[in-house]
């Protein structure tokens, strides 16, 4: 007698839009806790002083925040979705994929940046990038997976 495979997890078109939208805001988020963490506890570094990294103004909070929502949905549309198609049209839509694909996908992301932004430590951007793209990539797929 042969086995029937489990059935694999289903999304809609709805929630994968809601699980990419929830992805940006998180992911953003993060980002902005992770610039704060970097300002906090090295506020020397040339990152923090290179845009004026204060804690006490809301308002540049604010700001970072807008500006890492519109790079997460831009990235998420550009890089995350298409990628996300390509494993879910593939099949692999267990957890380690979507914490795989986001901690590769941001980390390098992040070393990139890490690399414009003339860091002298660009790994360390690859390292919290990737534990930031790890950890929204399994939100994405918790929303958007039944």
């Amino acid at each position: 007698m042969t086995e029937t495979p489990p059935a694999l997890p289903k999304t809609t078109l709805g929630r994968a839009a809601l699980a990419l939208l929830a992805g940006a805001v998180v992911g953003a988020v993060l980002t902005a806790l992770a610039f704060a963490a970097s300002a906090y506890l090295f506020p020397q570094s040339p990152e923090a002083r290179s845009v004026g990294f204060d804690l006490g103004q809301a308002g540049v909070w604010g700001l970072i925040f807008l500006v890492m929502v519109l790079f997460w949905i831009a990235g998420l549309a550009v890089i995350g979705a298409p990628l996300w198609v390509l494993l879910h049209r593939l099949g692999h839509r267990a957890r380690l994929h979507a914490m795989m694909l986001g901690a590769l996908a941001t980390g390098v992301s992040g070393y990139v940046l890490g690399v414009v932004a003339i860091s002298p430590l660009p790994i360390a951007w690859f390292l919290t990038f990737a534990l930031i793209g790890a950890a929204t990539g399994e939100l994405i797929r918790k929303i958007a997976y039944r």
